[in-house]
């Protein structure tokens, strides 16, 4: 990504990607190198800018604005900078835009889902799924999973963890620990 988005219904403006505040964010300029808006501001971050919709008023972005352990899709609307979510569910999404801008191509996971593709009409507002991967684990035994947040030493930066257990533990038992 080279972090300038040249918008294509106008072309005296174009968005530029930069961590001018510390995080990834938006900026809309005009050509004349004027900053028009900051299209995006928060502790998150834009992790990729898929590109414009097929009316050229929105650009779709990857970012982790629901938070760090999460990728989800969002559509910025150029002129006035509001941010809506397109995907709904909580996970992991990838996605590509089609070239037209038309159509969404949505690939998440999450820990209780292995894998789902949506394909979404944008002008629509509709989505539908595509495929849903079977999930082997399913009707098993699965150790329990806990995300757990610490403090690193500077006591402000949260680092994030994952404490797996045994499905039928006993807390009086003890059992060998692997710490990675």
């Amino acid at each position: 990504e080279n972090g300038v988005y040249f918008s294509p219904k106008n072309a005296k403006e174009f968005i530029w990607l930069s961590r001018r505040d510390g995080y990834n964010h938006l900026y809309k300029y005009n050509t004349n190198g004027d900053v028009l808006r900051q299209l995006t501001k928060g502790d998150w971050e834009v992790l990729s800018v898929l590109g414009f919709s097929d009316d050229g008023k929105n650009l779709i972005v990857e970012a982790n604005k629901s938070g760090a352990l999460e990728q989800q899709i969002y559509k910025i609307d150029v002129a006035k900078g509001v941010i809506s979510q397109i995907s709904k569910v909580v996970g992991f999404h990838k996605a590509t835009l089609s070239k037209g801008g038309s159509l969404l191509l949505d690939e998440y996971s999450n820990k209780d889902v292995p894998g789902i593709t949506e394909l979404h009409q944008l002008a629509k507002e509709s989505s539908r799924v595509l495929s849903s991967s079977y999930n082997p684990l399913k009707k098993g035994r699965v150790p329990k999973i806990d995300v757990v947040n610490i403090k690193a030493a500077d006591d402000s930066t949260i680092l994030y963890g994952r404490i797996v257990t045994p499905p039928d533990m006993d807390s009086k038992k003890k059992y060998p620990v692997i710490v990675y």
